[in-house]
């Protein structure tokens, strides 16, 4: 960045800062009056980056503050003029008593021009002007408040170039260019050597050609990082990086005890025939409508694992639209379409009854997104067969991809992997890889499961989309949109797989990509409930507030007696108007969500929704008086006791209570929730544990201790998670180029989670956050 821009560049001066500190003369050569004056240089640097004046007894202190103070004036004078020397004789403005730099100064920063290129969101350009940490090495004795500056400014912007490098990363690997990944991500991890996504992405890009090569080449760096990570912090790699290592070894025993695997040939992105529209163009509000209803994102529940990141059965919806579909789109040299035998899904029970309800529920659930007769039916299907593991298979993925029935989720799952010993061995795959998935949240293993029936049968559309889900849950984007890539080309009449599709490719920054693909999925599956969903929250993503709410009065119109789909209707409405500062209509939808939910029973929702009343009276009206009278009516009306373990909302009762100023009512439901919490719920709800914690920590002014919890709250299924949270607490703690880089951060972050998670209570905040 210049400070002006009418000097010609042959003329101008560059200040480096990043990886060493030097001044480059007009030619480009080291200024040798300044390459050995290292505070001079330092000073120079202070002045420029702040970009305001200093009085002369702040430089002082700043850069002095040890010594004499008619030396140090002295010092600064000598300074000051040998700047003039070099800079010309008005590049200094001097009033009485302040400094600053001139602002017509013919001088460039490679610093500035850094967080110019982060201000415009390119981030390929951030990571090619870092050069290392700011001011590398430098240390000038007897200024400790200086040291301290420095210190934070370099923590700041290794911070832009790590949110730079992660996005730049994933650009890299989405065109096929994993080399340039794995040179970024060790340069990430250069400067945060403990950061885990860092060494996602190392590993990712080190293993991306899936040659028995480049598993053992990332197995040996997961072992150099290990031992730095031991060697040097005492720590131990993050539980992703460790999974992902470990299918990594995986895939080598399996590829070492089988042989090569014959796989189909990468595909082509699948781009279905779509409508032409300029990419630009707000989309047409009557074909962006897919989403999957059953899978309403909300806070109901302690549960916060991805609510739109679907389990994919052996759904089959044969219509004429879709088979036309089928035959129009698909090359000649493509996979064939037709699902092998392998993959054809066998509901094994040996009562004929049995089977039939089964059948009808897979129509009810996948083709009319009917999750409450689903349900029923399934239900019924397992009170005349007690062994039915697929019934209670596709139980365990319908209450998993739903608000609530945690516990039930759990339990149908490990009842499915129980009889599984039944089933063929492609159904036994299948079974095996929902459970460690959902059950166990053991990925290696899942995957492991869906690679095995790929062995046996590479066109199996099941297992190209559940392995899909697991490298989503692993933060791997790119793997995940080309295994549902795969998927769709063998099977498209797999409404789910075109869902996460979508996600998929707006997470990559793709939002043109994943418009089409819901354009697709209108004509395959017209009228599915959840295109009302998954349309407001794509539009919403990106700002279209009329759309959002067009899409979500949709859904809840269209429900009609299906209580569940308009409780997660008026609860997104509700989320949505918050967010755009209509607060008396986002209350009222609240409410209707809530008394909805009582309606039907399901109490945790309920009660998760009271909480988020809460919280909105504390954020948006700053009424924490109400707030903590809604808690304390919510929990005499719905007590934790009353509640199954599994399904106690602890963490939302803690970060409400913690909001309201509440701590010590917070600390006591969080001990709560760890006393009773098994190992595999506190590690599917790390991040929401790290939020609680953080929360806690705000209530209790301790700033430290908050940024470090909300630091830890992002991962692989929603990146911006906690962001919001953690800029407030830079802000509490003084920190505001800290809020601005985290603020930046979360607007340059593409993500659909905004509606569901992040806008509601802080979506106005960011908005006019300067």
């Amino acid at each position: 960045m210049a400070y002006s821009t009418g000097m010609s560049p042959a003329r101008r001066h560059r200040l480096i800062t990043l990886g060493r500190l030097t001044l480059l003369d007009p030619s480009g050569d080291e200024d040798r009056e300044l390459a050995t004056r290292k505070r001079k240089l330092a000073l120079l640097t202070v002045l420029a980056t702040s970009r305001r004046p200093w009085t002369r007894d702040s430089l002082v202190d700043l850069f002095w503050g040890e010594q004499n103070e008619a030396r140090a004036r002295h010092s600064l004078s000598d300074t000051l003029s040998h700047l003039r020397r070099v800079l010309g004789p008005d590049a200094i403005s001097q009033r009485r008593t302040e400094v600053a730099l001139a602002d017509d100064i013919a001088l460039d920063v490679d610093v500035l021009d850094l967080q110019e290129a982060v201000r415009a969101q390119q981030p390929a350009q951030v990571v090619t002007l870092y050069g290392g940490p700011f001011l590398d090495g430098l240390h000038v004795g007897g200024s400790p408040r200086l040291e301290q500056w420095i210190d934070s400014e370099r923590r700041r912007i290794d911070g832009l170039f790590a949110a730079a490098a992660r996005t730049e990363c994933e650009s890299l690997l989405r065109t096929a260019r994993p080399v340039d990944c794995a040179a970024l991500a060790a340069r990430w991890l250069a400067v945060a050597p403990t950061s885990p996504h860092a060494a996602l992405f190392r590993l990712r890009a080190l293993a991306a050609d899936e040659t028995p090569e480049a598993d053992q080449r990332a197995l040996d760096e997961y072992a150099a990082i290990t031992r730095q990570l031991e060697r040097e912090y005492g720590a131990h790699p993050d539980r992703l990086v460790v999974t992902v290592a470990e299918e990594l070894r995986m895939r080598v025993k399996d590829r070492q005890a089988a042989g090569p695997r014959q796989v189909p040939a990468s595909l082509p992105p699948v781009h279905p025939a779509a409508p032409v529209r300029d990419d630009s163009a707000s989309p047409s509000s009557t074909v962006h409508v897919f989403a999957m209803a059953s899978a309403a994102p909300v806070t109901a529940s302690s549960r916060r694992t991805w609510p739109w990141l679907f389990a994919i059965t052996a759904a089959a919806v044969t219509t004429v639209a879709v088979l036309a579909l089928v035959l129009r789109q698909q090359p000649a040299n493509r996979l064939a379409t037709k699902p092998s035998p392998v993959a054809t899904s066998i509901a094994i029970t040996d009562s004929p009854a049995a089977r039939a309800l089964y059948d009808r529920a897979v129509l009810a659930y996948d083709r009319d997104g009917n999750r409450e007769d689903a349900v029923q039916l399934l239900d019924s299907a397992i009170a005349i067969d007690s062994t039915f593991a697929m019934a209670y298979r596709r139980l365990g993925q319908i209450y998993d991809n739903g608000v609530d029935g945690r516990s039930r989720s759990i339990q149908m799952l490990t009842l499915a992997a129980r009889h599984a010993t039944r089933l063929p061995e492609s159904e036994r795959l299948i079974t095996l890889g929902s459970y460690h998935r959902t059950v166990t949240g053991n990925f290696a293993r899942a995957a492991s499961a869906y690679r095995a029936l790929l062995d046996l049968d590479p066109n199996d559309a099941r297992a190209w989309a559940n392995l899909g889900t697991v490298y989503d849950h692993l933060g791997d984007r790119q793997r995940a949109v080309e295994a549902y890539e795969r998927s769709i080309a063998i099977d498209p009449k797999r409404a789910l797989t075109w869902m996460n599709l979508s996600d998929g490719r707006y997470a990559l920054g793709d939002a043109a990509g994943a418009w089409r693909t819901l354009d697709s999925m209108s004509l395959a599956f017209p009228g599915y409930p959840g295109l009302f969903m998954r349309s407001a929250a794509l539009a919403h993503a990106e700002g279209k507030r009329e759309l959002t709410e067009t899409q979500l009065r949709a859904l809840i119109a269209s429900a009609n007696d299906n209580v569940y789909l308009r409780a997660a209707g008026e609860m997104l409405l509700a989320k949505a108007y918050w967010s755009w500062g209509r607060l008396d209509e986002g209350d009222a939808a609240r409410e209707r969500a809530v008394q909805l939910d009582r309606q039907r029973g399901a109490r945790d929702a309920a009660l998760a929704g009271e909480f988020d009343l809460a919280m909105a009276a504390v954020w948006l009206r700053a009424d924490t008086a109400a707030a903590r009278t809604r808690i304390a009516t919510a929990l005499r009306t719905t007590p934790m006791t009353s509640l199954s373990i599994e399904d106690r909302p602890y963490l939302d009762a803690s970060i409400a209570l913690a909001s309201a100023g509440q701590s010590a009512a917070a600390a006591a439901m969080f001990a709560e929730y760890v006393q009773l919490a098994d190992s595999l719920t506190r590690r599917r709800d790390a991040s929401r544990e790290h939020h609680a914690r953080g929360m806690m920590a705000m209530a209790l002014r301790q700033w430290p201790e908050a940024i470090a919890q909300f630091r830890q709250v992002p991962d692989a299924l929603c990146s911006i998670c906690g962001l919001p949270e953690l800029a407030k607490a830079y802000m509490s703690a003084g920190h505001r180029d800290s809020a601005t880089a985290i603020v930046q951060r979360y607007r340059a972050t593409p993500s659909q989670r905004r509606l569901d998670m992040t806008d509601a209570f802080h979506g106005e905040w960011l908005r006019i956050y300067r």
